[in-house]
């Protein structure tokens, strides 16, 4: 009995040690190596974007802050000799604003045509350093038409650029990824238009007639060469796209990315591509009957038209009220508070109802512009005492409201997609806040108006007040 006992035992003990624990660890082991594995890409894949929003995304945003600045400095140039020197008159001046346009617009499609087939980091360089001496070049003109045939080149160079960097970012960026780094990169506009008017104050007041030049031309020339400088360092900066394998990888990728983070840029992108890609034929005619044919094209097109150019209608009419009736806080506070709804009406509505939130964009979005012309106009009166404070106070006032553009991207993140509800709540905190604060100027200019009023009382003399 001791001895069948002993010999039965020890075999049980084998197999329950032997090859099912074998097996056990082998699976904890797979199932480590595969944690510790899918850890590795998460970790590359976090360095790549890193990098990206290091390199690719910065010079991007210059270029394109650039490139809105030497097609704003037209603006600026009329407050100089620019009219007088050239012998403009009539519309002349709104035609050459207008011909950056006529060579803009044409070019988009075509630039973007040629750019899946060339170098995006040698094309899109290219393109900044031909618009950067056309910018220059416009301090020598000497009459109208040539100022004129000018703005047209810098539309024509100026345009692949744009639709050139969201398709390179494209290449790079996931889709959960890519909205936050258009947002980024569009706020350049917005500090080229913030800033030019300080810029082409600086220059005038110091190189107005130096060298027996306007000061106009001396802009041209600063502007222009500070665009020619980054658009020949974005040769070596600008990435091209990521190909079909490491080893083909060129544009800054070749040298700033590493081997697993050249191979998990590929990967990545093929995998976040909607599944209906066509391989068959990759001809770039084909690619534009395809963009031409495809309704989502244009149904995109009419989806962000609408909210936009309702917007800018209401921006008109809500400032000749606010001018007709001498009333700037009234028409602040109301604007806010349909910002508000419609802030509140997406935020409540399901993601399935897609009319009525796109209802709620028509409400936000006309809120949120529809003042935006207001406080500009507030500030050249509430804070007048004299000319140089009038002129500090707008400065300072879109200096305030460019750096607004650079934390605000911030706002919506990805994790808090498709509702962005902290994006949204922070967007009503601040449509409150302006709405309040709009209410103490209010009182704060009526209380100064009184003052005003009692100082003249018995003088026989109507004074100026202060539009609340």
């Amino acid at each position: 009995m001791t001895m069948t006992t002993q010999n039965t035992s020890t075999p049980t003990k084998d197999i329950a040690s032997g090859p099912i624990q074998s097996i056990r660890e082998s699976n904890s082991e797979e199932a480590l190596a595969s944690d510790t594995n899918e850890e590795s890409i998460r970790a590359t894949e976090r360095g790549l974007v890193r990098k990206l929003d290091w390199t690719l995304m910065p010079i991007l945003w210059i270029l394109y802050m650039l490139k809105n600045l030497d097609k704003f400095n037209i603006s600026q140039a009329k407050l100089s000799s620019l009219e007088d020197d050239l012998g403009m008159h009539g519309t002349q001046y709104n035609t050459v604003v207008s011909m950056a346009t006529v060579g803009y617009i044409p070019m988009m499609i075509p630039s973007n045509m040629m750019i899946t087939r060339v170098r995006p980091s040698l094309f899109l360089s290219i393109f900044a350093i031909l618009w950067s001496i056309i910018a220059t070049a416009m301090a020598a003109s000497q009459s109208y038409s040539q100022i004129a045939g000018l703005r047209f080149l810098l539309g024509l160079f100026e345009a692949p650029f744009a639709p050139g960097a969201l398709w390179l970012m494209s290449c790079w960026y996931t889709k959960r990824e890519l909205g936050l780094r258009v947002a980024i990169m569009h706020s350049g506009a917005i500090m080229a238009s913030s800033f030019a008017g300080l810029i082409a104050a600086g220059v005038f007041s110091k190189l107005e007639g130096y060298k027996g030049m306007g000061g106009w031309r001396w802009l041209f020339i600063i502007e222009g060469s500070i665009s020619l400088g980054f658009a020949l360092l974005a040769i070596g900066l600008l990435f091209d796209s990521p190909g079909d394998s490491p080893e083909k990888m060129s544009g800054a990728g070749r040298w700033i990315l590493s081997e697993k983070e050249k191979e998990c840029a590929i990967e990545r992108i093929r995998q976040d591509q909607v599944s209906n890609q066509i391989t068959s034929n990759r001809s770039v005619w084909f690619g534009l009957k395809l963009a031409i044919r495809d309704y989502r094209v244009w149904m995109l097109a009419l989806i962000a038209l609408p909210p936009s150019m309702f917007s800018a209608v209401v921006q008109l009419i809500v400032a000749w009220l606010s001018d007709r009736f001498c009333d700037r806080s009234g028409p602040i506070i109301l604007s806010m508070i349909v910002m508000i709804i419609g802030l509140a009406v997406d935020m409540g509505t399901d993601t399935s109802r897609s009319a009525v939130r796109y209802f709620a964009s028509f409400l936000y979005i006309t809120g949120s512009d529809a003042v935006f012309s207001i406080p500009r106009a507030w500030v050249a009166t509430a804070a007048s005492q004299t000319s140089e404070e009038r002129a500090c106070a707008a400065a300072i006032l879109e200096v305030i409201s460019a750096l607004s553009y650079i934390w605000s991207p911030y706002f919506f993140r990805n994790e808090d997609a498709p509702r962005y509800r902290p994006g949204m709540i922070i967007l009503i905190v601040f449509a409150v806040a302006c709405g309040a604060v709009t209410g103490l100027m209010r009182w704060l200019l009526w209380r100064d108006n009184r003052k005003i009023l009692a100082k003249y009382q018995g003088t026989g003399l109507t004074p100026v007040l202060h539009p609340i």
